[in-house]
């Protein structure tokens, strides 16, 4: 996975001991790098039914002509609807457009769900996101 403001794949960034700030390589800038802070579909708190709606209907709002962009923050929730929404981005990846995961502040359980639907080199994650 990548952080969003580091651009650099989690485990690859050497931190530096006593600053704890990260120590960034040229290699590390040639990775990829999220096309747009801006979310074209954003959901936020427990995966439940109410999520998997709210993701059908930003899916059906989103622009077709540019690199689709997730975004989650959850504490988790019911599995089977996250295996849902998985399953939705994984068929709607096989229209030749680019998806990219964002992950913002806490990404656990179903959401992980989630994520694992888009590929790990697509993956980005805010520096706080555990």
């Amino acid at each position: 996975m990548r952080y969003a403001q580091l651009c650099s794949p989690r485990g690859s960034t050497n931190w530096h001991m006593r600053s704890g700030t990260p120590e960034l390589s040229i290699q590390d800038m040639t990775k990829p790098t999220l096309p747009s802070l801006v979310s074209d579909i954003r959901l936020y708190g427990k995966v439940d039914e109410d999520m998997l709606t709210e993701f059908f209907r930003q899916q059906a709002q989103a622009k077709a002509d540019k690199h689709l962009v997730i975004e989650l923050g959850t504490n988790g929730g019911d599995a089977d609807v996250g295996r849902r929404i998985a399953q939705e981005l994984t068929l709607w990846q096989k229209s030749q457009r680019e998806h990219c995961f964002f992950g913002k502040t806490y990404v656990y359980s179903a959401g992980v769900t989630i994520m694992s639907a888009i590929p790990p080199q697509r993956r980005f994650l805010t520096k706080d996101c555990f």
